[in-house]
Order: structure tokens, then sequence, then C-alpha cells
């Protein structure tokens, strides 16, 4: 986000990217998977996708007005999220009756129904936060406020207790993503990169959670007094190219092992060399990635040292 709490360009890209990464994770990592998973997911990812653009222009349209016209404003703004988490969550809902008969009946197996409640989870946490935001618009009348340095309303820790929802999910989501590595890892059928590749993801999830319990921390600090709103926010920032380097390593040290993989199968006459050569481009891009985190995390890390 943004000063004004709105989504910035590149969050936005990141999204989308999450969004195809994982679709894509899906179509690779599940051959024998169901259609309705990747229907449901197309269903779900859109809808999220709507209500980034839709929250978007609300807060922009709102930081214009003043009084009362703001806050009824962003209160519908809040609502329409709220209203549309909560639609979602009925779908799918539904739709998880559908797959526990399937289940049950022996067409699928119990990994489907937990994905589908992982994303009923993903669901609930989006309509928990903006619930958190409606309750504190209409205290403060003021887009809600994210960041670390975020003050109390009326007594309130809403920053700790969006972390808290988001950390909840993620858990949800370790654990799924375990389970999966695991049988992967145990079923000969697997293909190797399948599985590496899901290990990889599995790196990025403990990544981001040891990154919310260090927010956490953070927050708790800030909230206490022992941190000053400058100091919070820079650690903030430190924390977070801290997890953008770890992120590039990993992607780089996955590719990687695609490259030699690819490489091997090129000199058995396996595979064109065409495909070689565009493992190596991907390769050439994840490197230039890492190294630009490495840079951005030594700037901070020199900022720090300075003040």
């Amino acid at each position: 986000m943004d000063s004004k709490h709105r989504p910035e360009p590149d969050f936005v890209s990141r999204l989308e990217w999450q969004l195809v990464s994982d679709y894509r994770r899906e179509g690779r990592f599940s051959q024998s998977q169901p259609r309705q998973r990747k229907r449901r997911f197309l269903l779900t990812a859109a809808v999220a996708v709507l209500s980034v653009f839709a929250g978007a222009v609300g807060a922009g349209a709102a930081e214009r007005m003043e009084g009362s016209a703001r806050k009824e404003l962003l209160m519908a703004r809040a609502q329409t999220g709220l209203e549309l988490a909560q639609a979602r969550l009925e779908v799918l809902l539904e739709m998880s009756k559908e797959i526990k008969a399937r289940v049950e009946a022996g067409a699928v197996d119990e990994q489907e129904l937990a994905w589908m409640r992982l994303e009923m989870s993903q669901v609930e946490s989006e309509a928990r936060v903006a619930a958190f935001d409606l309750k504190q618009i209409e205290a403060t009348g003021k887009s809600p406020r994210y960041d670390l340095a975020a003050p109390l309303v009326e007594g309130r820790d809403y920053v700790s207790a969006r972390l808290q929802t988001e950390l909840a999910h993620r858990t949800l989501r370790l654990e799924l993503l375990i389970s999966e590595v695991e049988q992967a890892s145990d079923n000969p059928a697997h293909d190797p990169r399948h599985v590496a590749a899901m290990e990889g993801q599995l790196a990025m999830a403990e990544t981001e959670m040891n990154m919310l319990r260090s927010r956490l921390d953070l927050r708790e600090e800030f909230i206490e007094g022992s941190l000053t709103s400058e100091q919070v926010e820079m650690r903030d920032r430190l924390l977070s190219a801290q997890s953008n380097l770890r992120h590039a390593r990993n992607r780089l040290e996955s590719i990687s092992q695609e490259v030699r993989r690819v490489e091997r199968a090129r000199d058995a006459g396996l595979v064109p060399n065409l495909e070689a050569l565009q493992a190596r481009l991907q390769y050439k891009m994840a490197a230039a990635e890492a190294r630009l985190a490495e840079l951005e995390l030594a700037t901070l890390q020199s900022e720090v040292s300075q003040r």
C-alpha cells in the first residue's frame, strides 16, 4: 500500500503473478485433479482481483472528499468487500458439501477437501479484515491504516488483528503444503521436477510465515513504546527486503536445478537445444532478480547504519 492506502502497481502485479503461478502449480502438481478445483480457483481468483481494483478506485475517490461524504464512501467500499467475501463463502460452502460427498463416495481423495478448506479459510480471513476496516472507518472517518506504526483505534490494535488473521490462514496453508510434499516425495510416480517445485513453494511459505511473526513482534515493540515510528518503519522495510532476498534465492536455486536437468536431457538427445536455452534464460532472469534483492537489502542496511 502507498501512503494513501491504495494498492501500489507492483502489489497488483505481484498479486496477478501469484494467482497465475498458483493456478499453474495446481495444473503441474496434480495432473489427475478434478477440473472442479481449477474452475473454483479461477472463480475465487477473479473475484479477488476485482476486489483489489474496486478497492483502489474507492480509496482514490475517498481521498479527494472530506467529512461525512468521505466516510460514507469508505464505509461503502469496506461493506462491498465484506459482502463479496460473504458471497464467495456461500458458494464455497456449497462446493464443500459436494466435494465431501465425492470424498465419501471415493471419487476424489481427502486432499481435494483440504484444498477447499484452505480456500474457505482465505475468504473467511478477507471477511474478517473487511469487518476490521468497517470498524476503523466508523471510528475515525479515515482510510484504515495497515502500517506497523499505525495508532490504536479506540484502544484496539487492528494492525495486529489483521496480521494474526493472516498468520492463521498461512499456518493452514503451510500444513497442507507439507502434507502434499510428503505425499509427492513418497510417490515414485511423481516427476522429480514437480517435487522440487513443491519444495520451493514450501520454502517460500515458511519464509512468509517467519516474516509475519517478525512483523507481529515489531508491532508489539512499537505498541509497548520500545520503538519509534521511524524505527519500526525502517525495520519493517528491512524485514521485507530480507524476505524478498530469500524468495529470490529460493527461486534461483529451483531454476538452477531445472537448468541442470534440462541440459542433461539435451546432452542425451531427449530434448531440443531450444529448451535448454529457454531454461538458461530463466536462470539469468532469476539471477538478476537475486542481485537486485541483494542490492536493495545492502542499501537499506547502509541507510540504517548511517542513522
